[in-house]
């Protein structure tokens, strides 16, 4: 039991640990965003830009966090076959293009 209280606090240490480097992170992007607003009179779309930055930032966190905490479902990247490339259908162009630069040496046996 006392090992596993070990494993347990050693992991909340780690999300803790990487929570606050991502707060960090959040925090400098919006110091930066302070700053260069200081500076610089942002443009409507200019600002729209950094909005969405910082919208896309907060996004990607989620899905970090998601993962790591195991709530990431995957979804099916298979995709049912469009077209059937062959041994045959590949070695023509290869044939093909060996007859025109015989100094190639290729040898499609």
């Amino acid at each position: 039991m006392y090992d596993l209280t070990l494993d347990i606090n050693a992991y909340n240490e780690k999300r803790l640990k990487e929570q606050s480097a991502h707060l960090k992170a959040l925090q400098r992007t919006v110091e930066t965003l302070a700053d260069l607003s200081e500076r610089k009179a942002l443009t409507s779309d200019e600002a729209k830009g950094l909005f969405e930055v910082i919208r896309d930032y907060g996004y990607g966190l989620d899905i970090l966090d998601d993962y790591d905490y195991g709530r990431v479902k995957a979804k099916s990247t298979a995709t049912p076959d469009s077209y059937h490339l062959t041994y045959e259908d590949a070695v023509s162009p290869a044939e093909f293009f060996s007859l025109k630069m015989p100094d190639t040496h290729m040898d499609l046996n």
